[in-house]
Protein backbone atom coordinates (compact mmCIF):
# COMPACT_ATOMS: atom_id res chain seq x y z
CA UNK A 1 0.00 0.00 0.00
CA UNK A 2 1.54 3.35 -1.00
CA UNK A 3 2.33 5.81 1.78
CA UNK A 4 -0.32 8.21 0.55
CA UNK A 5 -3.04 5.58 1.04
CA UNK A 6 -2.07 4.58 4.59
CA UNK A 7 -4.26 5.74 7.44
CA UNK A 8 -3.06 8.92 9.17
CA UNK A 9 -2.43 7.09 12.43
CA UNK A 10 -0.05 4.53 10.91
CA UNK A 11 2.84 7.00 10.85
CA UNK A 12 2.24 7.95 14.48
CA UNK A 13 2.45 4.33 15.65
CA UNK A 14 5.51 3.48 13.55
CA UNK A 15 8.07 4.80 16.04
CA UNK A 16 10.28 2.65 18.24
CA UNK A 17 9.04 4.37 21.39
CA UNK A 18 5.36 3.69 20.67
CA UNK A 19 6.10 0.11 19.63
CA UNK A 20 8.05 -0.51 22.85
CA UNK A 21 5.22 1.01 24.92
CA UNK A 22 2.60 -1.16 23.18
CA UNK A 23 4.66 -4.31 23.78
CA UNK A 24 5.07 -3.36 27.45
CA UNK A 25 1.32 -2.83 27.82
CA UNK A 26 0.54 -6.02 25.91
CA UNK A 27 2.75 -8.14 28.14
CA UNK A 28 2.43 -6.38 31.47
CA UNK A 29 -0.99 -4.81 31.91
CA UNK A 30 -3.31 -6.44 34.42
CA UNK A 31 -6.51 -5.45 32.62
CA UNK A 32 -7.43 -7.89 29.88
CA UNK A 33 -9.05 -5.18 27.75
CA UNK A 34 -5.94 -3.00 27.88
CA UNK A 35 -3.66 -5.90 26.85
CA UNK A 36 -6.04 -6.72 24.02
CA UNK A 37 -6.20 -3.15 22.77
CA UNK A 38 -2.39 -2.87 22.80
CA UNK A 39 -2.05 -6.17 20.88
CA UNK A 40 -4.64 -5.07 18.35
CA UNK A 41 -2.98 -1.69 17.88
CA UNK A 42 0.42 -3.33 17.43
CA UNK A 43 -0.97 -5.74 14.84
CA UNK A 44 -2.66 -2.91 12.93
CA UNK A 45 0.47 -0.76 13.03
CA UNK A 46 2.51 -3.72 11.70
CA UNK A 47 -0.04 -4.17 8.93
CA UNK A 48 0.45 -0.64 7.65
CA UNK A 49 4.13 -0.18 8.49
CA UNK A 50 6.50 -3.07 7.77
CA UNK A 51 9.12 -1.32 9.93
CA UNK A 52 6.97 -1.98 13.01
CA UNK A 53 6.75 -5.68 12.22
CA UNK A 54 10.50 -5.85 11.63
CA UNK A 55 11.18 -4.06 14.92
CA UNK A 56 8.87 -6.36 16.89
CA UNK A 57 10.36 -9.52 15.39
CA UNK A 58 13.98 -8.34 15.74
CA UNK A 59 13.75 -6.89 19.24
CA UNK A 60 11.22 -9.18 20.94
CA UNK A 61 11.28 -12.29 18.74
CA UNK A 62 8.94 -15.23 18.64
CA UNK A 63 8.72 -15.34 22.45
CA UNK A 64 6.43 -12.30 22.42
CA UNK A 65 4.11 -13.96 19.92
CA UNK A 66 4.00 -17.25 21.82
CA UNK A 67 3.30 -15.40 25.06
CA UNK A 68 0.46 -13.56 23.33
CA UNK A 69 -0.97 -16.79 21.95
CA UNK A 70 -0.99 -18.27 25.45
CA UNK A 71 -2.77 -15.26 26.95
CA UNK A 72 -6.28 -15.98 28.26
CA UNK A 73 -7.68 -12.97 26.38
CA UNK A 74 -8.99 -13.79 22.89
CA UNK A 75 -8.21 -10.24 21.75
CA UNK A 76 -4.54 -10.61 22.73
CA UNK A 77 -4.46 -14.01 21.03
CA UNK A 78 -5.93 -12.52 17.85
CA UNK A 79 -3.41 -9.66 17.82
CA UNK A 80 -0.53 -12.08 18.33
CA UNK A 81 -1.86 -14.39 15.64
CA UNK A 82 -2.12 -11.45 13.22
CA UNK A 83 1.51 -10.49 13.95
CA UNK A 84 2.61 -14.10 13.47
CA UNK A 85 0.67 -14.40 10.24
CA UNK A 86 2.12 -11.15 8.89
CA UNK A 87 5.62 -12.26 9.91
CA UNK A 88 5.25 -15.62 8.21
CA UNK A 89 3.77 -14.01 5.12
CA UNK A 90 6.74 -11.72 4.96
CA UNK A 91 9.25 -14.54 5.51
CA UNK A 92 7.86 -16.57 2.62
CA UNK A 93 7.89 -14.36 -0.43
CA UNK A 94 7.66 -16.33 -3.61
CA UNK A 95 9.46 -14.86 -6.57
CA UNK A 96 9.85 -16.27 -10.04
CA UNK A 97 13.49 -16.41 -11.10
CA UNK A 98 14.13 -17.72 -14.58
CA UNK A 99 12.66 -21.19 -14.76
CA UNK A 100 12.74 -21.76 -10.98
CA UNK A 101 11.01 -20.37 -7.96
CA UNK A 102 12.81 -18.72 -5.10
CA UNK A 103 11.17 -18.78 -1.69
CA UNK A 104 12.93 -16.07 0.28
CA UNK A 105 13.72 -16.60 3.92
CA UNK A 106 13.04 -20.31 4.35
CA UNK A 107 14.37 -22.41 1.52
CA UNK A 108 15.25 -22.34 -2.14
CA UNK A 109 13.99 -24.44 -5.00
CA UNK A 110 15.67 -24.25 -8.40
CA UNK A 111 14.67 -27.04 -10.77
CA UNK A 112 17.02 -25.78 -13.52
Amino acid sequence: MPRSERPWWAAKFASQEVTAALVTIMTGAKLEQLRGTAASCLARAARYSPAVLQLVLDRYGIKLLVTGLRDPSPKVQQGSLNLLNRGLGRAVQVETIGCGVKISGLCRFDPC
